[in-house]
Parts: structure tokens; C-alpha cells; sequence
């Protein structure tokens, strides 16, 4: 009777080592697909050119055996990025001069579109940012925009490149879309 209740022993012994190496395995697991899933950079970024220059980047967050059903649920969260965006603007910007603001400049975030934006205007040729848009919520619209940087007359190609934001000003997702720009004197 003592063998037998040795060995049950035994085996209970080597399943419960089974189950803690399982368990552990399964952890392991979860720990790393938490910190890929928060460290994935977004390819659509354009960086350094957003105007919350002092928003610290997003770090991961140190899974623990105390957080690990949190650290579960947020990563199953799903991203709430819009599926479309109406882009409302004017595709040509004309400036009597490169300090004074466009007669006929006009952006809008159309009262369908379902997050508040900012948008970054980029000289297509120097890749330089000579706008950044204040946030602009759902249903407003820009008028007399004026660059924040002055340029010399000419006709510049540019990108807009919009920000689509969440509730916290992070970026979901970005849409560019081409404008000219005219300084005639």
C-alpha cells in the first residue's frame, strides 16, 4: 500500500511540475506578445513633424504576474481607427505674399467624419514643414490660413498629411493628400 501511495505521489509530484512549466510557458508567451504588440511602431507616422511636441512617446508596460489579465484585455481591445475620412479643402492655396494668409485656403473636417484632426503641410520637394493645423474638432473648419514659415514666390507641390486622432490626441491613422501652394509676390 506504501508503493502505491508513493508512486500517486510521485506521478501528482511531476503533473503539478508539468502544469507549472505550462503555465509558465503560457506566460512567457503572453509577455512577449504584449510587448510586440505595444512597441509596434505606426509606418504611417511622419516623424518628428506632429505639433504636440512636448506628448512623451507611448512606452510598453511591464507585464507582471499581478497585471497579466489587464495587459490580456488590452491588447484585445480593438484600435478604433476610422475606415474613411471626407477631406474637405481646397487643393490650391493662393498667397499674395509668404508672411500673409491665403485668400482662398480652406480646410474643414466634415461633420461625417468621426475623430477631430490636425494636419502637417510638407513641401514636397525639401521635405519641410511649413504649416502645423491646430487640432481641429468634427465640423470645423480653417479660413485665412497663414504658413508658419515664409516662403519666397513661387508655385511649391506640397502634402497635407491629416491626422486622424483618439480621444487622447494619438494618432489612429494619417491621410495625405496633395495641395499647391502659389506665393505670387
Amino acid at each position: 500500500m506504501s508503493e502505491n501511495n508513493s508512486a500517486q505521489n510521485n506521478a501528482s509530484g511531476q503533473n503539478s511540475k508539468i502544469l507549472l512549466a505550462v503555465c509558465g510557458v503560457v506566460i512567457a508567451v503572453l509577455v512577449g506578445v504584449v510587448a510586440v504588440l505595444l512597441n509596434r511602431p505606426d509606418p504611417a507616422q511622419v516623424p518628428a513633424q506632429t505639433s504636440q511636441e512636448d506628448a512623451a512617446p507611448r512606452r510598453a508596460v511591464l507585464v507582471t504576474e499581478d497585471n497579466v489579465q489587464e495587459a490580456i484585455v488590452e491588447v484585445s481591445r480593438p484600435v478604433t481607427a476610422p475606415t474613411s475620412y471626407r477631406v474637405k479643402m481646397s487643393a490650391t492655396w493662393t498667397f499674395n505674399d509668404g508672411a500673409s494668409a491665403s485668400n482662398d485656403a480652406y480646410v474643414e473636417n466634415a461633420q461625417t467624419n468621426e475623430t477631430p484632426v490636425y494636419f502637417d503641410l510638407i513641401l514636397n520637394d525639401s521635405g519641410e514643414t511649413v504649416l502645423e493645423s491646430p487640432v481641429i474638432p468634427i465640423g470645423a473648419s480653417m479660413r485665412d490660413i497663414k504658413l508658419d514659415k515664409a516662403l519666397e514666390a513661387g508655385t511649391y507641390p506640397a502634402v497635407m498629411v491629416y491626422h486622424l486622432l483618439d480621444e487622447n490626441q494619438n494618432t489612429l491613422s494619417t491621410v495625405r493628400m496633395g495641395v499647391t501652394l502659389v506665393i505670387e509676390n
